[in-house]
């Protein structure tokens, strides 16, 4: 992006769907952008939640209760910590549990605080690579659970994947 005087010039680049991907930045690109004018950073405008609304809208979703009662407020998994946001919530590739990838987007160090709802709740937890395969964090940064709460600490900008094994 680019500022010159009133006018803000935006550049697009369509990114490869894989190795040798001949349509690669070709044809017609469609995208979506927001301007959030702001006074002070990003987090003191909370820029964040400006960025979360727009990319990932909430879904509509109903979870049930443990006793099979439709209408729980009870969250699937609640996550606490200055700039950590969750970016991925599925089924692990192999079928062995639920993938959680968060990540740290303000560049500061924290620590998340992470609660599992009923669904996650009793599951073996392990850190796992971004490809889901085995790759445990060196003992001072491994996920620590006291109480029912995962503690993760995050480097700036850092990437943290968790399985629940069902």
């Amino acid at each position: 992006r680019t500022f010159i005087g009133d006018t803000l010039r935006v550049s697009g680049v369509r990114a490869s769907s894989g190795p040798f991907d001949a349509r690669s930045d070709g044809g017609i690109i469609e995208t979506s952008f927001r301007l959030v004018p702001h006074d002070g950073d990003a987090w003191i405008a909370d820029i964040l939640r400006h960025t979360d609304t727009f990319s990932f809208p909430s879904p509509a979703w109903q979870s049930q209760t443990p006793t099979g009662v439709a209408g729980s407020s009870t969250p699937v998994l609640e996550v606490m910590g200055e700039g950590v946001r969750t970016s991925c919530f599925k089924v692990a590739e192999d079928g062995t549990g639920i993938v959680v990838r968060l990540y740290e987007a303000m560049g500061k160090d924290c620590t998340a605080r992470i609660i599992p709802g009923h669904l996650l709740a009793g599951l073996r937890l392990r850190e796992v690579d971004l490809l889901e395969g085995t790759s445990p964090p060196p003992a001072d940064r491994a996920p620590i659970v006291r109480d029912g709460t995962i503690e993760l600490p995050f480097r700036a900008f850092e990437i943290r994947t968790l399985l629940f094994e069902t």
